[in-house]
């Protein structure tokens, strides 16, 4: 079965987790030991609008606080993050989304990453951000930032 198929199917599978759970593991079978897993880590503000062209589920929504955390068998992955929070307007709650972002992770075994960006402070610089959202992701065994 190819990866993306995998992919595709493990998404399914784990869709309902993603609202229970931060941490979602998107390969097929038992779950694998670290040393043989890579892990993205990401704030709750982004979220994953595809993984090598498949859409997954398990990895979006609002609904979860704090950190999302991505198990991934090692290999290239390309993910289309974008930003996407609720802020005061002042007025009324808006809800913020930006276009995605393309980051290209080759994930290695045992290693932790990170997707992560500039938050802004007010409402003002959210609205930048949405309309021009920039972002990096780091290795952290090695602290290369990309």
């Amino acid at each position: 079965m190819s990866r993306s198929i995998r992919l595709v199917c493990s998404a399914a599978v784990l869709g309902l987790a993603a609202c229970a759970s931060p941490d979602v593991r998107l390969y097929d079978g038992a779950v694998r030991p670290a040393a043989q897993i890579a892990v993205v880590t990401m704030p709750e503000q982004l979220e994953v609008a595809s993984i090598n062209g498949v859409e997954v589920v398990a990895a979006q929504g609002m609904w979860n606080k704090g950190d999302k955390r991505l198990e991934l068998l090692p290999g290239r992955y390309q993910m289309l993050v974008f930003y996407r929070e609720s802020w005061d307007s002042g007025s009324d709650q808006d809800v913020l989304r930006s276009d995605p972002a393309l980051f290209t992770i080759d994930a290695q075994a045992a290693h932790q990453y990170r997707i992560d960006y500039e938050r802004p402070s007010r409402y003002d610089d959210a609205r930048k951000l949405s309309r021009d959202f920039k972002a990096w992701w780091v290795d952290r065994a090695s602290g290369v930032k990309t």
